[in-house]
């Protein structure tokens, strides 16, 4: 069996390495690219058309933009943690409904349209 190099992973799995998350090794890279399925959220951008600007984020982007926050060899475990995400998530914007604290709104509406994509998704590679 070939060996995936980092650059030949989806470009969510490089985002994933990018934003901080970190590896433990090259190899572990590798790995998490040949993991089944992944819980995506989101991305976010800066909204400099209100004042003050915001930031909002983008359900509609492509799954490719978007970024990996768990890897998972199957899909039950994946649907079940995005299904405590937004359990969370409901709850605490019902708590505070307005949005006075705009990184927990954003952070709660990122999990709200957090999604599990197989890892193999054709949607990844663009």
């Amino acid at each position: 069996m070939k060996q995936q190099t980092a650059k030949a992973l989806p470009v969510a799995v490089r985002r994933f390495k990018s934003e901080g998350w970190g590896f433990e090794s090259r190899n572990h890279a590798v790995a998490l690219g040949l993991l089944g399925w992944y819980l995506m959220v989101p991305p976010t951008h800066m909204n400099v058309d209100v004042q003050p600007p915001s930031r909002f984020v983008d359900g509609g982007a492509p799954i490719g933009q978007w970024t990996v926050e768990r890897a998972f060899d199957a899909s039950e475990p994946c649907n079940r943690l995005r299904d405590e995400w937004m359990e969370r998530a409901l709850k605490a914007l019902k708590k505070s409904p307005d949005g006075k604290q705009p990184s927990v709104k954003e952070s709660n509406e990122k999990m709200l349209g957090s999604q599990c994509i197989a890892s193999d998704d054709p949607r990844l590679a663009k």
